[in-house]
């Protein structure tokens, strides 16, 4: 474990156990209604590492049906091309190497999320979300909201995002496909706003998935006919 991996356990942990509000001033929780400052942040971890993990075993009816409609897809183009082995299996490879970008892409962002709540920096947040600005020079330092300093404390990043500037810009498809209820900063981290926890888990239980019938197939099949070919 590097420098920085021990420096994101020690904020994160001190973050959860404040119970930061996620509206402004972004107080933290009084000592009665929140966890003991000796809590045991690391095995918490650990239980919901092993939820996380119990939940990307259990195939749900998103994945079946993305997997009947890319085999249905795959037969398609395989009677298409008068049974030929060839082009389906190009296909297969394009659907490779689309899956290690998709990987590598949600990597990123998740690592923003990360960032966003344990580090004051909003740089990787300007590009996607509106961030209040600040008066000092330097974000680490100074953490603004509506213009006016919070207090010298440290603040994460996402208490940097304009909320109602947020809300206000959400086109009419998207209140429409994701809800019109009024959203708080948490949620504005995620693609799919606060249904992206859930997306996610989804979308890494199709990509694992994928990997074991890809590499199966691959050797199974398309090796020998990219071989001969």
């Amino acid at each position: 474990i590097g420098l920085k991996e021990l420096k994101n356990f020690h904020v994160l942990r001190n973050e959860f156990i404040k119970e930061r509000s996620v509206a402004e001033p972004f107080d933290p929780a009084s000592e009665e209604h929140r966890v003991e400052d000796d809590f045991d942040f690391g095995r918490y971890l650990c239980i919901c590492q092993s939820h996380l993990l119990t939940h990307l075993a259990h195939v749900g009816s998103p994945t079946w049906a993305f997997f009947m409609a890319l085999t249905v897809m795959l037969y398609a183009i395989y009677m298409a091309s008068g049974k030929n082995l060839v082009p389906l299996a190009w296909v297969w490879t394009g659907l490779g190497w689309t899956a290690v970008f998709v990987v590598k892409f949600v990597d990123y962002h998740a690592k923003n999320i990360l960032a966003s709540f344990s580090s004051s920096d909003t740089s990787y947040l300007k590009k996607s979300l509106p961030i209040v600005p600040s008066s000092s020079a330097s974000d680490e330092t100074s953490p603004l909201t509506n213009g006016c300093v919070l207090n010298d404390e440290f603040l994460p990043a996402w208490c940097r995002i304009d909320i109602n500037k947020y809300n206000a810009g959400r086109s009419r498809m998207r209140r429409w496909f994701l809800g019109d209820a009024k959203l708080n900063r948490h949620h504005a981290l995620f693609w799919l706003e606060k249904h992206g926890p859930g997306i996610y888990v989804i979308i890494f239980r199709m990509i694992g998935i994928f990997f074991g019938v890809y590499i199966a197939l691959l050797w199974q099949c398309f090796i020998p006919t990219i071989y001969t070919h």
